[in-house]
């Protein structure tokens, strides 16, 4: 494995993955990633719009202090997959935002959205001590809201402290108590 090279305090491990922060070495791969993304059908960015590299590492430079980036790797070697987030990160409430993608389409439909997911809500819940964890959904990615179910997530209607995105999205939410589901599908 190549997690040698990053703070082994701030790696999360599942059986197949490790997850790190992104760090500002990572804008090119995310850029990239982003920039594919944005030709898929479904929306996963609000904004359409290619970036650039300098975009990329201004908004790295300035994001919110209420936002935790990670990148999943497979864990043999050490291949970066995707990304998972959490942001409006309100510890007075016990909420967060959070948030997952494939970046490297190779690796679709082998379970590691599911994998890392899991393990980040896990530790949304357990390290930033979270309660409750919502998530903004394409109307139409019918994948992701699948995966989303699977990991513990419900509907829910719009709340007054969770602002949505666009109208053709879905909220869901999960919440603490769902923490063994996750450790079902971690085999922990």
């Amino acid at each position: 494995m190549n997690s040698y090279k990053y703070d082994k305090k701030k790696l999360i491990e599942t059986p197949r993955l490790f997850l790190r922060p992104i760090t500002a070495t990572d804008a090119k791969l995310l850029v990239a990633w982003k920039n594919l993304l944005t030709l898929e059908s479904h929306e996963v960015f609000l904004s359409r719009e290619k970036i650039n590299i300098k975009q990329h590492q201004t908004w790295f430079k300035n994001r919110a202090k209420s936002r935790i980036d990670y990148i999943f790797c497979e864990k043999f070697r050490g291949t970066p997959i995707g990304t998972v987030h959490f942001k409006n990160i309100n510890k007075a409430l016990g909420i967060a935002e959070a948030g997952k993608m494939i970046g490297d389409s190779s690796f679709r439909k082998m379970g590691f959205a599911k994998e890392a997911f899991a393990v980040w809500l896990k530790y949304g819940f357990e390290i930033i001590d979270l309660n409750k964890i919502y998530i903004f959904t394409d109307i139409n990615n019918v994948t992701n809201i699948n995966l989303n179910l699977k990991l513990g997530f419900k509907f829910i209607k719009r709340k007054k402290n969770i602002e949505l995105p666009k109208k053709n999205f879905v909220t869901m939410e999960i919440s603490k108590k769902a923490i063994c589901k996750l450790n079902k599908i971690l085999n922990i």
